[in-house]
């Protein structure tokens, strides 16, 4: 069960403090991405790749990930691809500039999801540190409790 999985992978990650987590699919049998809030479960969105070239349909879809470590936030950069169309001489297209979350809701462009782009850097992979302003707060709540216990 998928929600149950992700709940019981998002405590293992929350109570261990785990950065960087990336799921990997190709059970679906097309491109997907997807880019999920599960707050209280997970300390950052859910992030998964999906590629499945085994496919009956004329798609036949595949991702090309690119993984950049030479820049101080390293990145993953998912180009997916589909075929143009269901001749038979194919040609596979992508569009670097179609973002795959500007597309909507999963499925409502499986077009786009065949031939869109997207980055994950491994800051959107890690757990929020709180603000100063947080961290102020908090200390200006405890300080009160303090003061104020008999």
């Amino acid at each position: 069960n998928w929600e149950s999985d992700l709940i019981n992978i998002g405590k293992i990650v929350t109570d261990n403090n785990i950065e960087g987590v990336l799921f990997n699919s190709g059970d679906i049998h097309r491109n997907e991405f997807k880019a999920m809030e599960h707050e209280g479960i997970w300390p950052y969105k859910v992030m998964q790749i999906t590629s499945s070239g085994i496919a009956r349909v004329w798609r036949r879809p595949y991702a090309h990930i690119k993984v950049d470590t030479t820049v101080s936030d390293p990145t993953i950069t998912a180009h997916f691809y589909g075929a143009t169309g269901p001749n038979k001489v194919t040609t596979w297209r992508n569009d670097p500039n179609l973002r795959c979350t500007a597309l909507g809701e999963i499925g409502s462009d499986r077009d786009g999801e065949h031939s869109c782009t997207e980055t994950i850097r491994l800051s959107n992979l890690k757990i929020p540190q709180p603000s100063q302003e947080q961290v102020q707060q908090v200390s200006s709540q405890f300080e009160r409790a303090w003061n104020e216990y008999p």
